[in-house]
């Protein structure tokens, strides 16, 4: 039913984008502040920033490889800006000012792991330090923060991967955590213009065909983006009609601090939606509404846990604040909490004000509960017994909550604590009754949905749950004019059969009829779990069958991301099942292949010849771009990590074991590996790069080779390798086998680098080794080769350090070194006959010379 497309295919684009299109920027930043970024037509950007601390920096992200959009719609990694000219309007408030110590700087990151740093007011053509002309000719800027630029540093622009334009508060401290309050400031860049080779990238914009499924989406996933992208891509994707937009748990809160607490926290005296968020919001509604979409605005009981003021939160019988499994966790207001829910119903209110005039006032209260404990400290512990609660309890009953109280939801409760279960229970479906009512009061016409999750109901062996979480009176047919249901833990785990309760509750016990039912399938949390989409697949399909008013997938960025493409016509063609599976084979240099898959389970796969290969599962492989296109640029791709599989190790890969591994990844149907598999692509591994614990392998395809030399240049150096074939030396007679005899020279507090050694055998001149190959026969590297890159009194320094540690024995065979100049040929080698140089062809300088009018 569903495809996967997880890479721009270059050959279907039937458009271009300029490079530094204003609505492909992106915004990053620390939980302690906010900001939101809204394009102003086709040239224009504005950024929208709060900071909170004086240490807080944001970034204006514009990236190379476009993993952001659905692999259908996103442009191709290009990652050779060399010529392109990038200019703009800069006019900034409520941010320091370019010329400034620690001003706003443009990073730019490489794949090979630099980061140069510019000072962007050098390139400043006119104007003032926060209104000016700013002109980037990128060849020709230089990293450093010299005024002159006479001292920058030289920018590798062929290798861009990432560029990064800091934004910091006027008084910026760096690493500061002293807070500010909330302090605005805002950046526009408008008449972007870009010129010059590479300025633009192919795409496709014609739109899938239109289908019924639906789309939601949540803010906190989506504030780093232009709405004006995410509109577009969910209309290319064939998504129509509603759009739920759930509001989150951490971003747009207004703030303020809290000295008792040393935090801040929501401040409902303060609007309910932060500056950042309102400009968003606004831009985000009105592309959707003219569009064709209907919105739906939803707000949750969820707040981040350390934003939560503490005298609304759930708690446990041990005093547990209850929180979830996110990271940070978020925490839950109780439904006895009058300010708490005054509180949502005001998020509400605002939200629902800045739809465009004419938009229908749609609303949905999200996922009503008394925390159960599934995460944090009082885990399976109803989160019932905050002071608060208990004492509101004993004033309108006149009873105490009887004791000892419930410390968990796995057991059926004794009778005495039912009539404390059945308060808080009525408590719940009370506070979605007053949520509803404050908006309805607002807006009379406006419709209500109430969103229900029954694996928070119906959990296997909590009784508890249904008792305390399902306020039937307050939720049934009549109450509520539309209910959406939701069940992705059991359609995540294959519990096909439990899902047929989501559906019982929703008609039977609510009484709720199909047309006024919405059904929200998915979702998948993480990109390693791609196999959960096809539990997605038949969840859709079987809700379909059934004939709710709306089906919707949950949610935007996991559809994106992993490229999931759904189109309701396939479903006459293919079985139930989506049965695809990734497979990578890794052929080492040194014989050994290793076949890993990202499907669940081990597959086993024929092989050409009749041979079959295990491949084992490892799921924390994300292939990025697979692009090839008819420019023939180095179509690349990247295998990140770190990587799911025992076998691969942080040591062998930078000690060099897969450099050159041959490399292929085939899409196989799992359920039937007989099938001959697609090969998706297949090259060789280059560049290997380190990032906290992840590791980045290049995958270079057939079309890098082609962009290499295949004809022999003119030059002074011998054009050939030592001891190859057109070299012609015997390696052999070269070769010294010698042992590790120290690993410092033994000065004082100097411990060894893995790149510098001592062999005591080795006596020969200085340099004879320099730029010899090197080949371990003993210790932890057996088996690897590297280059010396000088030698000096027994004194071996590599290139780079070792992958494994260089330990004293260790045995190597070395081999005299070449520079690859004539002189060395001649009298290191007696092989002139052979030199494949051009010593004495006249250089550029006597191309250049002219003759001397004096003369």
């Amino acid at each position: 039913m569903s495809r996967f497309v997880t890479y721009p295919k270059a050959a279907e684009a039937d458009a271009t984008i300029r490079r530094f299109e204003p609505s492909h920027w992106l915004v990053d930043f620390p939980l302690s502040m906010m900001a939101t970024l809204v394009t102003a037509g086709p040239n224009a950007l504005t950024v929208h920033a709060l900071f909170r601390r004086e240490g807080d920096l944001m970034g204006l992200i514009w990236e190379t490889e476009d993993r952001r959009d659905a692999g259908t719609f996103a442009y191709p990694r290009r990652k050779d800006y060399r010529g392109t000219v990038l200019e703009f309007d800069w006019v900034s408030t409520g941010i320091r000012a370019l010329d400034l110590t620690q001003g706003p700087t443009l990073a730019v990151e490489t794949f090979a792991g630099a980061t140069h740093q510019v000072r962007l007011w050098n390139y400043a053509t006119s104007g003032t330090p926060t209104n000016c002309h700013i002109r980037l000719e990128l060849s020709a800027v230089l990293g450093g923060f010299d005024v002159s630029g006479d001292l920058g540093e030289a920018i590798d622009w062929s290798d861009v991967k990432r560029l990064f334009i800091s934004l910091i508060p006027p008084g910026y401290v760096e690493d500061s955590a002293t807070q500010i309050g909330e302090a605005g400031g805002r950046l526009e860049l408008t008449n972007i213009a870009v010129t010059g080779p590479g300025s633009t990238l192919p795409v496709r914009t014609a739109p899938l065909p239109a289908h019924d499924l639906k789309m939601t989406d949540g803010f906190d996933n989506a504030y780093p983006f232009a709405p004006e992208r995410l509109v577009e891509q969910v209309h290319r994707l064939g998504y129509r009609d509603f759009y739920v937009l759930y509001l989150g748990i951490s971003k747009f809160h207004a703030l303020s601090w809290n000295a008792g607490e040393g935090r801040y926290v929501v401040d409902p005296g303060k609007p309910a939606l932060n500056a950042p968020t309102v400009a968003w919001l606004t831009d985000f509604f009105a592309r959707l509404h003219a569009k064709g979409y209907t919105v739906i605005v939803s707000v949750s009981f969820e707040i981040l846990g350390e934003y939560l003021p503490d005298a609304w939160n759930q708690r446990d019988h041990a005093g547990n604040l209850a929180r979830s499994g996110w990271v940070p966790p978020s925490g839950f207001v109780r439904p006895t909490s009058a300010e708490g829910l005054d509180y949502l119903a005001t998020v509400f209110l605002a939200a629902l004000a800045l739809l465009p005039a004419g938009a229908e006032k749609h609303f949905q209260i999200g996922e009503p509960t008394w925390w159960e404990g599934s995460f944090g400290a009082g885990v399976n512990a109803p989160h019932i017994y905050d002071a608060d609660t208990l004492a509101q309890y004993a004033a309108e009953t006149g009873l105490f909550a009887p004791t000892p109280w419930l410390s968990t939801v796995l057991e059926q409760p004794d009778p005495v604590h039912l009539p404390f279960v059945a308060w808080c229970r009525d408590q719940l479906g009370e506070a979605t009754h007053f949520l509803r009512d404050r908006v309805l009061a607002a807006y009379p016409g406006a419709t209500s949905f109430l969103l229900l999750f029954p694996p928070q109901i119906l959990r296997d062996g909590a009784p508890l749950l249904y008792a305390l979480n399902f306020a039937r009176a307050w939720w049934s047919e009549g109450e509520w004019d539309v209910l959406m249901i939701e069940d992705y833990d059991w359609i995540s785990a294959g519990r096909r059969w439990d899902m047929r309760k989501t559906w019982l509750l929703a008609t039977r016990v609510l009484g709720f009829p199909l047309a006024r039912i919405h059904y929200f399938a998915g979702f998948n949390l993480l990109p390693a779990t791609t196999w959960i989409w096809r539990e997605t697949d038949l969840a859709i399909m079987d809700a379909f069958a059934r004939g709710p008013a709306a089906v919707y997938v949950w949610s935007r960025e996991q559809v994106q991301r992993d490229g999931w493409l759904f189109d309701q016509r396939d479903w006459k063609l293919f079985a139930r099942d989506t049965r695809l599976a990734t497979c990578w084979r890794i052929a080492r240099a040194d014989g050994v292949v290793e076949a890993y898959t990202s499907f669940d389970r081990p597959l086993t796969i024929p092989e050409a010849g009749g041979a079959d290969l295990t491949y084992s599962p490892a799921n924390g492989f994300s292939a990025s771009q697979l692009a090839s296109d008819a420019e023939m640029s180095v179509a690349d791709v990247e295998v990140l990590g770190a990587i799911d599989a025992d076998a691969i190790s942080a040591e062998a890969l930078l000690a060099g074991v897969y450099d050159d591994a041959e490399v292929e990844m085939v899409l196989v149907d799992w359920a039937d590996p007989a099938i001959p598999p697609t090969i998706l692509r297949r090259g060789t591994i280059g560049t290997i790069s380190q990032s906290g614990g992840g590791f980045t392998a290049e995958l270079r395809g057939l079309a890098q080779k082609i962009q290499q030399p295949v004809i022999d240049v003119y030059q002074p150096e011998c054009r050939v390798d030592l001891y190859s074939p057109p070299c012609g030396v015997d390696r052999a007679a070269f070769a010294v086998p010698a042992a590790v005899t120290a690993l410092t020279d033994g000065a004082l507090g100097v411990g060894s680098d893995n790149r510098t050694f001592y062999a005591a055998a080795l006596g020969q001149a200085d340099g004879w080794f320099d730029y010899a190959e090197l080949w371990w026969t003993g210790g932890a590297n057996a088996g690897l080769k590297t280059e010396v890159r000088r030698f000096a009194e027994t004194k071996v320094e590599l290139w780079e350090p070792m992958g494994f540690a260089v330990a004293l024995g260790d045995t190597f065979t070395i081999h005299a070194g070449c520079d690859k100049q004539l002189a060395t040929c001649i009298a290191k080698f007696a092989n002139v006959l052979n030199f494949r140089g051009e010593p004495f062809v006249p250089g550029q300088d006597d191309v250049l010379a002219y003759p001397d009018a004096v003369a």
